[in-house]
């Protein structure tokens, strides 16, 4: 009689687990191209590292624009005018990825009457404007698509095809996005002709954008790419523990 109610006790238990699991959400297709841009794994905040004030030292956060800044102003010592410091005091000049960008450019621009495929301008447009007063250095270690801004539907990301650490200026990272920019807009009022390829629609009904920019820096190894995904999906992102983080406590591995 134990064993018989013991065995009914196992079908009920393992009848409870299958419904459990069956009413767990499986990722769709659409939800899956969410964390992917160009066949690289999307992760939502960068590597900062500047100085919280004009010629103090160096500290390192994470996160996207909005949520190092608010490190920043966090950390005693802040003075709003390191805002206003155009060139970074960590850039090492002889370090060709810390340069400003020379050579050409590719801009790959397509526009769409869904907005699955792409995002309005307005969208990218404050994105971008989040990184335009941001000082010091940007990084990503690769292969990788960080997203750095955004809003609404409009996401900004630095992508790096290599397994290996890239640092470059926030400075130059928004004059080469607003060069993607600039050329969407140009498109759109009809200046310049076919520059960015339509997926669907016509030039009146399609307002989505999406496109990249590769640089012609070592075989066009990274990128800035403006696509639609909702900010509202980004995952919380945590400040790193012990805060503030100094530039010197961290040791980059080879």
């Amino acid at each position: 009689m134990g064993s018989i109610k013991l065995l009914i006790n196992w079908i009920f238990a393992l009848s409870f687990y299958v419904w459990l699991l069956a009413g767990i959400p499986t990722l769709t297709l659409t939800q899956l191209d969410i964390v992917t841009r160009n066949g690289l794994h999307v992760i939502d905040g960068i590597q900062w590292t500047g100085p919280v004030a004009p010629g103090g030292e160096n500290y390192t956060f994470f996160g996207d624009i909005e949520h190092i800044k608010r490190q920043i102003e966090s950390t005693p010592g802040f003075d709003p005018s390191v805002f206003n410091v155009i060139n970074s005091a960590i850039v090492d000049k002889h370090d060709p990825l810390m340069k400003r960008a020379g050579g050409t450019y590719n801009v790959e621009c397509t526009r769409s009457s869904d907005p699955k495929k792409g995002a309005i301008l307005t969208g990218y447009l404050v994105a971008l404007k989040n990184l335009q007063d941001l000082h010091g250095s940007c990084s990503v270690t690769g292969p990788v698509c960080k997203r750095f801004s955004c809003k609404q539907d409009g996401s900004l990301g630095l992508c790096v095809t290599r397994k290996t650490p890239f640092n470059i200026e926030c400075a130059e990272v928004a004059r080469i996005a607003q060069i993607l920019f600039d050329t969407m807009l140009r498109d759109f009022t009809g200046k310049v002709p076919n520059k960015c390829r339509i997926l669907k629609g016509d030039k009146k009904s399609a307002i989505y954008y999406s496109g990249d920019v590769h640089w012609s820096l070592d075989g066009k190894w990274w990128f800035i790419s403006a696509w639609r995904s909702s900010c509202l999906l980004q995952p919380w992102l945590t400040i790193p523990s012990p805060w503030p983080q100094k530039a010197s406590d961290f040791i980059i591995n080879p």
